[in-house]
């Protein structure tokens, strides 16, 4: 049985961060040598997957122009958090706190975005399943091959092949199978990558 939140078979809700216009700018600056790095908004692009799967709702409108719109809610959501008044501290970027994504997704949506944290990454897990059979998403860090965290949503839980279901916005990762939608985690991949013990819950009215 998959237990899931009411979109999480939806492949739409996923958002890509190479579309972001943060991510294009830095490619820019790579390219020209100035910047060494340039993937910095998987956690925006989670966070607003995890505001879709959850069929929850933004109190901001975008800009269109000629019929499309020409940012995203994860482009929004990472202008919100970079203009408010929120954790900063030399070294660390702060899209990368997870309390100021919080503050954000409850910001910027209907959601109701917490912080859930374990003694260990093993009760983690079992959290996380928890909060799944509920319909809730959620939004984690874990440990990379690149020597970094790497944000992700997962939104369902498969019993009966024993992994979490989520989506990626960085379809190229190493670890992404399925060009980061519906990716399949194992319970053990979690476990043993998942960052600080701690993940955000992502609640809607369903």
């Amino acid at each position: 049985m998959i237990y899931g939140t009411v979109k999480w078979d939806d492949s739409s809700i996923r958002y890509d961060q190479t579309k972001r216009v943060i991510e294009k700018f830095l490619a820019d600056l790579k390219e020209s040598k100035q910047v060494n790095f340039w993937l910095e908004t998987c956690n925006v692009n989670s966070c607003c997957c995890a505001i879709e799967s959850v069929n929850g709702g933004f109190r901001v409108k975008l800009p269109y122009l000629a019929s499309k719109p020409i940012i995203t809610y994860a482009d929004l959501l990472f202008d919100y958090i970079y203009n408010s008044d929120m954790y900063k501290k030399d070294g660390v970027c702060e899209n990368e706190v997870m309390e100021n994504l919080v503050k954000g997704i409850n910001a910027i949506s209907d959601c109701t975005a917490e912080i859930i944290t374990s003694r260990t990454n093993k009760d983690c897990c079992k959290k996380m399943i928890d909060v799944l059979k509920n319909k809730c998403a959620i939004v984690l860090s874990y440990d990379t091959d690149y020597e970094s965290g790497h944000y992700i949503c997962i939104v369902a839980y498969d019993d009966s092949k024993k992994c979490f279901i989520g989506y990626d916005s960085w379809s190229n990762n190493k670890h992404c199978k399925n060009k980061g939608i519906k990716e399949e985690y194992s319970v053990s991949f979690i476990e043993k990558r998942i960052r600080h013990k701690k993940f955000i819950k992502v609640k809607g009215d369903n």
